[in-house]
């Protein structure tokens, strides 16, 4: 927990105002107290899940309801969040700031790079592939064989609920609760898909 001191110094930068510059003694005090109450926060939460680790392993080998429980728990459980995000260059504790180092991060992931170990030779029979692909959707000759509503129904019912939706905020749980007109429609846009071997670009849209 905070001690008095802390809050005291935060409470004297609140009075004071926002100090404009960063030499400002309050600014320091201000500064210093919030590194510390983010140690204490990222170490109390790591405690937290050593404990609740522990009490999985011994629940595992005495009581098995109690372990399915405490796993439950720990995969709904608000307090799992954290509230400091890192990688090896950079640090985030606001969730604006999260957000652009998780974008930043798995943009960089998808480049390819001047890695030596990066497997150029597999990059490139991906790459033929994908061309083969585009190739075969082109060629007018081949017919794809028509989806139907009951198949597309079944492929929704085994959608997994509670998962983030895309672009346009959709979930899961729209196509599952759609109902039958849903699916109608669905079905009549994959078989306008097939027919003219077209994707339209409101489906191609990314984050």
């Amino acid at each position: 927990m905070p001690s008095v001191n802390q809050k005291r110094h935060s409470s004297s930068g609140k009075t004071a105002g926002s100090p404009p510059s960063k030499d400002n003694i309050y600014n320091i005090h201000s500064l210093d107290s919030k590194r510390i109450v983010r140690s204490i926060q990222r170490q109390q939460s790591a405690d937290k899940r050593n404990q609740l680790h522990e009490e999985i392993m011994k629940a595992y080998d005495r009581d098995k309801e109690l372990f399915f429980r405490l796993i439950k728990f720990q995969r709904f459980s608000s307090s799992q969040f954290t509230h400091t995000l890192q990688t090896p260059d950079k640090e985030a504790s606001t969730p604006d700031d999260m957000n652009e180092l998780f974008k930043e991060y798995f943009a960089n992931l998808a480049k390819t790079n001047a890695n030596p170990f990066f497997d150029k030779e597999h990059d490139n029979l991906v790459k033929i592939d994908a061309k083969t692909i585009v190739k075969l959707c082109e060629n007018e000759d081949i017919t794809v064989q028509p989806v139907t509503s009951s198949e597309i129904s079944k492929l929704i019912s085994q959608l997994k609920k509670r998962k983030s939706g895309d672009v346009d905020g959709l979930t899961s749980e729209h196509l599952i609760y759609g109902g039958i007109a849903l699916i109608d429609y669905l079905t009549t846009l994959i078989n306008n898909i097939f027919n003219t071997k077209h994707i339209p670009a409101a489906i191609k849209k990314d984050f």
